[in-house]
């Protein structure tokens, strides 16, 4: 599967056959997710995070947002995908875009049941590391 890095905007575009899986890094570092449905042609693709860009005084913008990794602490108050907790008992969280990296073929998962690629030309692995704040 291609995956495209636009450096100006902060995006990432997965493509697949026929499907495209878009992400993004906004400004104060949270990982949204623009877009997954038909195949989009390759290229700058910010256009998709204008409908993301702003909301009332009143209203929480984490509630529109599509987050790639929602956790409690961020004004997100839907389920969270990571819930951990710290030494002092406190389990909000706030990640933020740190880096990415790709490779080419997808790396066994030790214990753990995965897919997996004949031959390092048949997939490319994204892996963009969060930290919490």
């Amino acid at each position: 599967m291609p995956v495209c890095y636009h450096a100006a905007s902060k995006t990432f575009h997965l493509q697949g056959k026929t499907f495209s899986y878009v992400l993004a890094v906004r400004e104060d570092g949270t990982l949204v997710n623009l877009y997954w449905g038909s195949r989009l042609p390759d290229g700058e693709i910010t256009y998709l995070m204008d409908g993301y860009q702003g909301s009332a005084s009143f209203d929480p913008l984490f509630g529109h947002l599509p987050l790639e990794a929602p956790t409690r602490g961020t004004g997100y108050y839907g389920t969270p995908a990571v819930c951990a907790m710290n030494a002092q008992g406190n389990d909000l969280t706030t990640f933020v875009y740190e880096d990415f990296s790709m490779e080419s073929g997808k790396p066994g998962i030790p214990g753990l049941p995965a897919t997996y690629a004949e031959s390092p030309d048949e997939a490319t692995t994204l892996t963009i590391r969060l930290r919490d704040t």
